[in-house]
This record gives structure tokens, sequence and C-alpha cells, in this order.
């Protein structure tokens, strides 16, 4: 997860320009003992960008003495629907993909080696603002929903029926373009 991180912030180090990159983060991400990370870049002069986004939570299962983490990726490519292109702003439509693992982790000896592989496939209808506090600079707010349909193969002892097949999302990320 580091290498993947220092990864990232290595390309964006070299495809930085003006108003064209931004960071953002979900704070609903916080409330799920996680977090919600997320790169987006757009090309000059285009109506669309690419938004790479990684994601952990964990929670406390109901026996007690058991935890679940969960690692994702999803890569998301948003058209804007607006006329004229602008940068990072406007109504968007957004395709996505997702794979991520969830593990749990206990004292129990049962519970030692279960795990997960989920992948998910889904489509977003957004709007974002823009509010520019500096000739290249702006805060960004994200709000999204959609759905996706979720793909999961897990250990025996782990029940995944839960994670699988249609789910609706929603989103709210703040951000900082530059």
């Amino acid at each position: 997860m580091k290498s993947l991180l220092f990864t990232l912030l290595l390309v964006v180090s070299f495809s930085v320009k003006a108003q064209n990159n931004a960071f953002k983060v979900n704070p609903l991400g916080f409330a799920n003992n996680g977090f919600e990370l997320s790169f987006e870049s757009h090309e000059p002069n285009s109506s669309h960008s690419a938004e790479l986004l990684i994601a952990y939570a964990s929670s406390k299962s109901n026996d007690g003495g058991s935890n679940l983490n969960a690692y994702m990726m999803e890569l998301r490519y948003k058209f804007y629907v607006a006329a004229t292109p602008s940068t990072f702003k406007g109504l968007y439509v957004a395709p996505v993909g997702s794979y991520g693992e969830a593990r749990r982790k206990s004292s129990n000896r049962n519970y030692a080696n279960e795990k997960a592989n989920i992948a998910a496939l889904g489509v977003l209808l957004g709007y974002q603002w823009k509010i520019t506090i500096a000739q290249h600079n702006a805060i960004l707010i994200d709000t999204h929903l959609g759905f996706s349909y979720y793909f999961t193969k897990s250990t025996p002892t782990l029940n995944d029926e839960n994670s699988k097949g249609v789910k609706g999302r929603y989103g709210i990320s703040v951000g900082y373009a530059f």
C-alpha cells in the first residue's frame, strides 16, 4: 500500500500543470474508521478527466474478537456534460471500475486466514463545484450517486453474500485543485 501511494505521488509530481490536477478527500471515510483519498487529472481544453481513488475501512465484527479491514482502488473516468470545457466544474457521468481486498484479523484461530477479493463495475452521476481562491488554485466540492455491480470471491468461512450484486452508491468529497 505504501509503494502504491509513493508511485501515485511520483506520477503526480511529474504531471503538474496549473489547475489541471486535484487531490480530494471524502470526510465520510473517516466516519467508517478509514479514509478515502483521490487524485483527479483533467486534460486541458477537454470535457473529461480521470480520477484514481484509494480507500481503506475497518470495522469490528459482531463476535467481538475480530476486525475486518478492507482496501480498495477505483478508477473513474468523468465526462463533464457542460457545453464548454471547464476544468473540474459541472455535471458529469462517470463509468467506474474498482478492485479491493477485505481481510479478517482475529485472536480466534478459526478466522485466521479469511479474506475476500472484490471487484466492481458501475456508473456515477455527479456534480462538482469549483471555488477559485487564486489564479491557479481552487477548492472543489464533488457529490455523486450511482450504482455498481460487485463480484466477490472469498474463503469458504467468510460470508460474502451481503457484498455481491448491485449496490447503490453515494458520496461527497472536498479537494484542492492546483
